[in-house]
């Protein structure tokens, strides 16, 4: 059976790293790699009447 794995991430050096360790972790697995990309929206801000 084929595994899934969603990885949330806003590429960042950090999440870059916790990438390249699910890929090196999962090697040897059958699997599909999903990639959510997670960023703060700053087109919308406070809102005062």
């Amino acid at each position: 059976m084929m595994k899934t794995l969603l990885i949330p991430t806003d590429f960042s050096a950090n999440a870059m790293h916790a990438i390249d360790y699910a890929l090196d972790l999962y090697k040897c697995e059958r699997i599909n790699f999903y990639f959510l990309h997670a960023f703060a929206d700053k087109a919308y801000g406070s809102f005062n009447p």
